[in-house]
């Protein structure tokens, strides 16, 4: 049986944030990419240049800038993630993030409204 020896938190603009717990087996550590294919990957939405790890530092706590698109793209290497770290993913806000919102949703023409009283049909 494997035992528990922390948890890796995903917060942010993913699919499904979520606590990663880490197993013996992971030898108390997950990369960057692991802790996010368990959160379902980011929304089309998110920021990934400008994510952070927030982790425990000497005095109190610290955060890492990191660019998981450089990761992705595989120009950058990977980061283990220590027990009790965050990852966090920020949603964007620039145009990119604005337009691949509006391809989510669309305009609906505005309708009539009803003239008269609406049929109603028993079942």
């Amino acid at each position: 049986m494997l035992s528990k020896t922390g948890i890796v938190y995903v917060v942010g603009d993913v699919h499904r944030p979520m606590g990663v717990v880490l197993q013996d087996k992971d030898s108390g550590s997950i990369t960057v990419l692991k802790a996010l294919a368990a959160a379902e990957g980011p929304n089309p939405t998110a920021s990934l240049h400008h994510a952070r790890i927030i982790g425990k530092g000497e005095y109190g706590h610290v955060e890492i800038p990191l660019d998981i698109g450089k990761i992705l793209q595989a120009k950058a290497e990977d980061v283990t993630l220590q027990a009790d770290d965050i990852l966090f993913v920020p949603r964007g806000t620039g145009r990119r993030a604005v337009k691949q919102l509006e391809e989510h949703f669309y305009d609906a023409p505005p309708s009539d409204p009803l003239q008269g009283p609406a049929t109603i049909y028993p079942r």
